[in-house]
């Protein structure tokens, strides 16, 4: 009788299924997106191949989702999977036919369907395409030279409002080197008016490029994903207010591609330098009053606009009466706007060997200045110095080579004036408060580690006498449901779910597709998992619906012979 009704369900199910295969848009801008969705009614799982979406990127799927209702004693379900398409390009776009398999060698082959991706210039005479919100990315500069910043903002327009907003996926800037400007936590949104359009508009990144190599570079888009506000009665734009009643959906928009011409730098004659922007340079002593043999600081001092981190000066050397130590380097980053630019600061330390007039050399900074789009050289003039005679350093040959200036610090031995202890000769050197302290720390030690362990022990043999003894008290259980018809198929449920927290030791609720799935993982008879199914189905049949079953005695007992098999291919 259980066969034939099961039988009788799953053709019933089989004559009426239906296959949905749609989209929510057919007409966006490019930088939108769209929701594909399938719709199996009255069907099991169902796989789909999207392999072929030569035109659209896959942003994120497949959701799953379904559903299962009773109606007059009659049941119906609904599987469906969705995903989050991206076109990637303008016009006129097709999503391909695809496959998509039902189970049981039943295919179904979908038909192709017509998206309309417009451009920004088409929205004038596309009217009929409403756009409530996008995102778009813009340069200050799109032929800049190698090297030279430039300033990549993206802004966030809406007419509605937003509950959230974050970003999905941004670029790599692959050929630049990039520091973010700006990242705000909160956006500030402002009026603007386009086309006689009254949209809000947000500023939510910025960042400094700078191109690293010459020619044609892109930018790839960038995704964000946006909480928009549906049922809202708001007469005024309050962005990310709480609306305890308001419901949102969650919309995933991508920028513009944005094209670049990078230009060469001009070839110069001398030196070739990589400093790009507008720097001046500076030299500092730390101390007027030079002595023989004893060190001074020598400080070269870069600032400006541009990247700090390339900016070097030319080669310059020392005069050989002097003895020169590998410089320190500082670099302080600074934003004048949204400018980025910094302070380089060089610090060569020195000990002069001679007295008299010495000589600093003249130090050069080659750059190219993006303002008048020339080379441009400046420079700190030699510089001579006085270094005043060591009476002390000639009489006693005291003065520090450069080897031992870097040990100044680190070889100094300290005399210890404290009283010696002496030991006794043929005394051992552990007495026996030693070997007390010793034991006791063992012993400290090591009992934490036997009660843990054994509580360990105790623990998974007891969690396997739970799992061996699974079965048992699942038998004990079921004797009860003998008593109650109302009763009998919840208890059933009950029993298994109880069979499979003493089985895997978590204790939890679960639900009819979680409970098949886990003796899915764990029986790999296919027969007997065939028979559970069915039992489950007749189970939820009678505990959700009005239908009476008069041989629930009947299956009690086949759930008692079904729990054994299952219980033994365990």
């Amino acid at each position: 009788m259980v066969i034939f009704l099961n039988t009788l369900l799953f053709f019933s199910l089989i004559f009426c299924q239906s296959i949905d295969v749609s989209v929510d848009k057919n007409k966006i801008f490019f930088g939108e997106s769209i929701q594909l969705k399938i719709t199996v009614k009255n069907g099991s799982d169902f796989d789909a191949n999207l392999s072929n979406l030569n035109d659209f990127q896959i942003l994120s799927g497949p959701n799953s989702s379904s559903q299962m209702s009773w109606i007059n004693g009659k049941m119906s379900s609904e599987n469906s999977q969705s995903w989050s398409l991206l076109p990637t390009k303008k016009g006129k776009l097709y999503i391909p036919s695809f496959k998509i398999n039902l189970g049981n060698n039943k295919n179904y082959q979908s038909k192709r369907i017509q998206i309309t991706v417009l451009d920004e210039s088409q929205r004038n005479s596309n009217n009929k395409v409403k756009r409530e919100y996008f995102i778009e990315a813009s340069l200050n500069d799109s032929y800049p030279f190698r090297g030279e910043q430039i300033v990549l903002t993206y802004y966030l327009y809406t007419k509605v409002n937003l509950s959230s907003f974050d970003f999905l996926d941004i670029p790599n800037y692959r050929d630049f080197w990039s520091e973010d400007l700006y990242n705000p936590r909160n956006l500030q949104f402002t009026e603007k008016k386009i086309n006689n359009e009254t949209w809000y508009v947000s500023k939510v990144k910025e960042v400094a490029l700078f191109p690293t190599k010459s020619g044609e570079l892109k930018i790839k888009p960038a995704t964000i994903t946006i909480g928009v506000k549906t049922n809202n009665n708001r007469r005024n734009f309050d962005f990310f207010a709480s609306d305890f009643f308001g419901r949102t959906k969650q919309v995933t928009l991508a920028t513009n591609e944005l094209t670049l011409n990078v230009k060469s730098i001009p070839k110069t004659s001398g030196k070739p330098s990589a400093a790009i922007g507008q720097w001046s340079i500076q030299s500092k002593i730390d101390d007027p009053k030079i002595k023989q043999d004893e060190a001074f600081t020598y400080s070269i001092i870069i600032k400006g606009k541009g990247n700090i981190k390339t900016v070097e000066p030319l080669e310059f050397t020392f005069s050989d009466n002097l003895e020169i130590f590998d410089p320190e380097i500082n670099i302080i980053d600074r934003k004048y706007g949204n400018i980025i630019g910094g302070e380089k600061e060089i610090n060569y330390v020195i000990i002069p060997r001679d007295y008299g007039q010495v000589e600093l050399p003249r130090v050069e900074l080659k750059f190219f200045d993006t303002k008048i789009n020339k080379w441009k050289t400046v420079f700190v003039e030699k510089r001579k110095i006085t270094v005043e005679k060591n009476e002390k350093s000639l009489e006693t040959a005291i003065g520090l080579k450069k080897e031992e200036v870097l040990l100044i610090g680190k070889d100094i031995r300290y005399i210890n004036l404290d009283y010696p202890k002496w030991l006794v000769n043929n005394k051992s050197l552990l007495d026996t408060k030693f070997y007390i302290i010793l034991i006791m720390t063992i012993i400290f030690y090591t009992i934490p580690y036997l009660i843990l362990n054994n509580s360990e022990y105790f623990k998974k043999t007891q969690l396997k006498m739970n799992s061996k003894n699974a079965f048992k008290n699942s038998i004990k259980s079921l004797k009860s449901s003998y008593e109650s018809h109302n009763n009998a198929y919840t208890e059933i449920h009950k029993i298994l779910n109880n069979y499979i927290s003493l089985k895997i030791n978590i204790n939890i609720e679960r639900s009819t597709e979680e409970i098949f799935n886990i003796f899915n993982e764990n029986c790999s008879n296919k027969i007997v998992l065939d028979d559970l199914k069915s039992m489950l189905k007749k189970i939820d049949a009678v505990r959700f619906s009005n239908i009476q079953s008069t041989d629930y005695k009947r299956d009690i007992n086949s759930f008692q012979k079904l729990l054994k098999k299952l219980d033994s291919g365990w």
